[in-house]
């Protein structure tokens, strides 16, 4: 979805960004404000999108690493003997 978004919002703006050529000498800047509104919209969403998968990701993460039962260790191990 991120990437769909970048590929369809971002790039293009950024495109249309760098035809209009090098910033150095520019004084007059309604032109970029023209782009402010669609780029900020749409960097919220990505940033939205990104924060909520890697909060899924550690959700699921956490919830099933500490969920499962270690599994029991031979007597041997910790030196004890079985008792009869």
């Amino acid at each position: 979805m991120v990437l769909a978004l970048t590929a369809t919002v971002d790039i293009p703006l950024n495109n249309e960004l760098a035809a209009l050529g090098p910033t150095e000498g520019v004084r007059d800047f309604s032109l970029l404000a023209e782009f402010t509104g669609t780029w900020e919209t749409a960097d919220i969403a990505r940033t939205v999108l990104c924060c909520s998968g890697s909060s899924s990701a550690a959700g699921r993460s956490s919830s099933t690493g500490g969920t499962r039962r270690r599994p029991t260790a031979p007597p041997w191990i910790y030196g004890r003997r079985e008792r009869n």
